[in-house]
């Protein structure tokens, strides 16, 4: 295959990704037609058989569903993960004082107080 377009530029790979033509790879010109381009276009890869045509745009659709699900289910855990540490730090923090409390309620003379039950 010559790579070189009509207005002698390197012609590059691109691919389709169309319900009629899922992946199928074809050389086009490198610019754009609407940016100064020729407009060259030459498939790379045969025509697609019926059976994939109507396969693979339904596996693409299930991928990104996917991951558009993992990216939630992500989002939610890390929100799970804030969570956990926070009430990790109240309860450290609900134990140092209540530790703090209790040393306070012993300081006076040196003595241990007994509490009354």
């Amino acid at each position: 295959m010559n790579n070189i377009c009509y207005c002698r530029r390197l012609a590059v790979i691109r691919c389709f990704w169309t319900d009629a033509n899922p992946g199928r790879r074809f050389y086009s010109c490198e610019l754009h037609r609407n940016a100064g381009g020729c407009g060259f276009f030459v498939w790379l890869d045969p025509p697609m058989c019926e059976r994939s045509r109507n396969v693979i745009p339904g596996l693409l659709r299930s991928t990104e569903r996917l991951q558009v699900e993992l990216q939630t289910a992500r989002r939610r855990e890390k929100r799970v993960w804030i969570d956990v540490v926070i009430s990790w730090l109240i309860f450290v923090l609900l134990i140092w004082l209540g530790a703090s409390e209790r040393s306070e309620m012993g300081q006076g003379s040196g003595e241990m107080k007994e509490l009354p039950m």
